[in-house]
């Protein structure tokens, strides 16, 4: 087993890191940027059970998924409230599906993407009645 990290703060980082079980640090990747790996503060990963990291791009309104040696695959999402695009996401999971699920902080909503990128639904919404919500959506999702 290895943990991989989201690490990213207001002036410098806006990496992700690997390391072993034991704490070796094994590599990093990404540097402060908008092109293909790069990002502006990323705040949530997950890994799926074929070893991608996805990385929740923040300050880029977008997804970003690596190989498990961290390898540029592919992007997703842009800045918006349509279905597939971003105001802050900043949670990501994978389902028992292999769906990626994200946390759309400031649309109110989670979305679920295919491994892909395809959007698929989103649910949540603006407000205190059951299913909505107010601020940040920083939950783990249970598979």
């Amino acid at each position: 087993m290895q943990a991989v990290v989201a690490d990213a703060d207001l002036l410098s980082n806006h990496r992700v890191q690997k390391f072993t079980a034991g704490g070796a640090f094994v590599r990093s990747w990404g540097a402060r940027g908008t092109g293909p790996g790069e990002f502006q503060y990323p705040s949530g990963i997950a890994v799926d059970p074929l070893g991608n990291v996805y990385v929740a791009d923040s300050g880029n309104s977008r997804l970003q998924r690596f190989t498990r040696n961290g390898e540029f695959v592919q992007a997703w999402g842009s800045f918006g409230a349509a279905n597939g695009q971003f105001n802050q996401p900043n949670f990501i999971g994978v389902d028992e599906g292999g769906r990626v699920v994200v946390a759309d902080e400031n649309n109110h909503r989670i979305q679920r993407f295919t491994r892909d990128g395809a959007w698929l639904s989103a649910w949540g919404g603006f407000g205190s009645a059951p299913g909505r919500t107010f601020g940040a959506l920083k939950r783990r999702f249970r598979h």
